[in-house]
């Protein structure tokens, strides 16, 4: 029975899309936008992608408020596109897409339509002049020049044949001796990106004419970097891109912006490749050009110790030649409601407002996310997502004088809305309409935020979702305790789907940002390496403790669960305080440091959360290895009680899955109730349709059985 609730829960939340990303294109009165929706389809065990388009009709000289939203046309599935984007004009749209030959296998194909039909279609794989084309979120990019006739984008670069030494096949006379195969590098070693990135190894910048339908591989790049998320420069002339050093071997980029980076500038005139940011012991990323090309923003931290930081915004103008910082690293705000520093992964791809001034973003504050504008002149930041009702905002897209951005709550699953923001309320706020009001509220479900301070000044934070029912009643259901990974990553007021899968099934959850976290202050971020295992460890059962007390839980039912760093927090809990939870469930979890560091992609972080300095060359010593595995949560398994569910990705390179089952099969021998499931083609997140529904139900199903 409870199974099939269960079931029947997670089948109407996957029904719930979700926007990634919008494009506004304006012309006069009209305004069109573009969006992209994922959705998880049961039947296929896959997240499907999908097209959505508006008309906004503005009546002339009056409100974006009185407009009219009008669906241009229904949803449409994007099938195997694995990149797309509209040009500046609006009337062109590129697309990358997987299309598999007659024999099975895999081809990119890049295409490029207008509004009636395709326009160009070029079979990437057979032009065969570099691999595969990078679609993730770090490398990744398919950018339009400003006059709608080229694309930039990163792939990886063409590998060299090889041959093995006793190979009899008669050599091609007619082959240029610099495609004569290498004899002997068979298997030789590529060193790739990590978690997620197996097959990113060295990726290079292309370029496609629209007219000639020509692929140009850019040369002039210097050998040791690494180059990613490319734009046009000013005038088309060139390239501006980020780019990773990869000497002297390259460690686990995904989740890290720790990584050492820059920005740089490719001449498509010359070929020189010139450094933009003003450092290159930095990490830098996410440049984006003004309209008139007169100033690129980037992001930038100081390189190594944590994998998070918080960040610099910084500007480079052309005129000059120079770098100069607009927001700076805030190390600790005065009270809650300042400017705790900016968190923020990439800027939006286009942030500028059309006075090539302002820059809309998105940042953590703290628990919550909002909209921010900076002034880049003069370096006034101002938060513009001023809302009762809605705490987490993100920028989808800026195009003149109007925003596009969705916003949600954590029982408020999310709207997609826009406003202009030269046309504020009598107040000085900003007017949203909404384009697409996807959002599905929860009303049987309360949140809130509960704030503890501690006694170094730094606070603690926990989101409390509850059955609005359980409020106030003596018999109360089981507390789900849930610290978030990284460590230094965080939780926000937004709709997540585990936690309100869990209280449609009748659990209360709290999500915690214990001191480490992200959104609150460099200070917060600095404080935990060197004390994981015991400060994040201690947060969390103040919270829980605190949570229980104010009346919402049940202290005989009370649950931990979390994944990766949130994992190991776990499994401190259960061995240092084995009486208090009475069942746990862990994803991929690190379990034992110093095991660790010889085997995941990130080497770096199992030094800096033990408190040690890391070094290319690093060579741990015994007092190394003791120290990280004190910090462990090996250390504390003989004192374990609970019942204990391992969820485990069979090709995690983050944390290895070897940590998970270490750790199953010590509990199994000392006697502990304890079940291990293994996902293959599952890495670190577990995000596989087969994986995802399937952790879902066997996590409730192990709480409802060992209560």
């Amino acid at each position: 029975m409870a199974e099939a609730e269960a079931v029947a829960v997670y089948r109407g939340l996957a029904k719930i899309p979700s926007v990634d990303a919008g494009q506004i294109h304006r012309s006069g009165d009209i305004i069109t936008i573009n969006s992209s929706w994922s959705q998880r389809d049961l039947e296929r065990t896959s997240t499907i992608k999908f097209s959505r388009s508006y008309m906004i009709l503005a009546e002339p000289n009056k409100s974006l408020k009185d407009a009219r939203v009008v669906p241009v046309r229904d949803a449409s599935e994007k099938h195997e596109e694995l990149l797309s984007s509209f040009s500046p004009c609006g009337e062109y749209r590129a697309v990358l897409r997987k299309v598999k030959n007659k024999k099975g296998e895999d081809q990119q194909y890049l295409e490029v339509w207008n509004q009636k039909s395709k326009v160009t279609n070029v079979n990437l794989t057979c032009v065969d002049k570099h691999g595969k084309v990078y679609h993730d979120a770090e490398f990744g990019c398919l950018n339009w020049s400003s006059k709608n006739d080229r694309l930039v984008y990163i792939a990886e670069r063409k590998q060299k044949k090889t041959a093995a030494f006793f190979d009899r096949k008669p050599s091609d006379e007619s082959e240029p001796m610099k495609d004569a195969p290498v004899k002997g590098d068979q298997f030789l070693f590529r060193d790739d990106w990590g978690e997620t990135m197996v097959d990113k190894c060295y990726p290079v910048v292309c370029t496609f004419d629209i007219a000639t339908e020509t692929v140009t591989v850019l040369e002039g790049l210097p050998e040791e970097i690494s180059p990613a998320q490319a734009s046009w420069g000013p005038g088309n002339n060139g390239i501006v891109f980020s780019a990773l050093y990869h000497e002297p071997y390259k460690i686990g980029a995904v989740y890290c912006d720790n990584r050492r980076s820059a920005i740089f500038h490719l001449s498509l005139e010359d070929n020189k490749c010139s450094l933009i940011s003003p450092d290159d012991d930095k990490c830098c990323r996410s440049p984006r050009c003004s309209p008139d090309g007169s100033k690129v923003v980037y992001l930038q931290n100081d390189f190594g110790g944590p994998h998070k930081h918080c960040k610099q915004l910084m500007m480079f103008d052309w005129a000059n030649q120079t770098s100069s910082i607009i927001i700076d690293v805030v190390g600790r705000a005065d009270s809650a409601e300042s400017f705790p520093g900016l968190f923020v992964e990439n800027l939006p791809l286009r942030c500028w407002a059309e006075d090539n001034m302002t820059v809309y973003l998105d940042t953590l504050w703290r628990s919550d996310q909002k909209l921010i504008s900076v002034n880049t002149s003069t370096k006034e930041l101002s938060v513009i997502s001023k809302s009762e009702i809605y705490s987490s905002w993100t920028v989808v897209d800026v195009s003149g004088s109007l925003l596009l951005a969705r916003r949600n709550t954590p029982n408020k699953t999310g709207q997609l809305v826009i406003c202009d923001v030269s046309q504020p309320s009598l107040t000085g706020d900003l007017e949203w309409i909404v384009v697409e009001d996807n959002q599905q509220e929860f009303s049987d479900l309360s949140w809130k935020l509960v704030v503890l301070p501690r006694s170094d000044g730094l606070d603690i934070e926990g989101i409390l979702l509850y059955p609005a029912a359980s409020a106030g009643k003596e018999e109360q259901p089981p507390l789900i305790v849930f610290p978030h990974g990284g460590p230094h990553s965080s939780f926000t007021t937004s709709y997540y789907m585990l936690p309100t899968f869990f209280c449609k099934l009748g659990y209360i959850v709290v999500l915690i940002n214990y001191r480490g976290s992200t959104g609150f202050g460099q200070d917060y971020i600095d404080s935990l390496p060197g004390k994981v295992g015991s400060q994040d460890v201690t947060d969390c059962h103040v919270m829980a403790n605190h949570i229980l007390s104010d009346g919402y839980g049940d202290w005989d039912k009370v649950i931990i669960t979390g994944g990766s760093h949130g994992g190991f927090i776990s499994l401190h809990m259960i061995g240092q305080y084995p009486d208090f939870y009475k069942v746990c469930a862990v994803r991929n979890p690190v379990v034992n440091i110093a095991a660790m560091v010889g085997t995941s992609d990130i080497p770096n972080w199992c030094y800096v959360e033990a408190g040690l300095q890391f070094s290319f060359d690093s060579i741990p010593s015994s007092e190394i290895y003791k120290q990280m595995t004190e910090r462990s949560p090996m250390s504390h398994l003989h004192e374990v009680k609970a019942p204990t569910l391992f969820l485990i990705g069979k090709d995690d390179r983050r944390v290895p899955p070897k940590q998970g089952e270490d750790f199953y099969k010590k509990l199994r021998a000392r006697g502990v109730k304890t079940k291990m499931l293994l996902y293959p083609e599952n890495t670190h997140a577990l995000a596989k349709l087969d994986a995802e529904p399937d952790c879902f139900i066997n996590m409730h199903k192990w709480f409802q059985e060992n209560l």
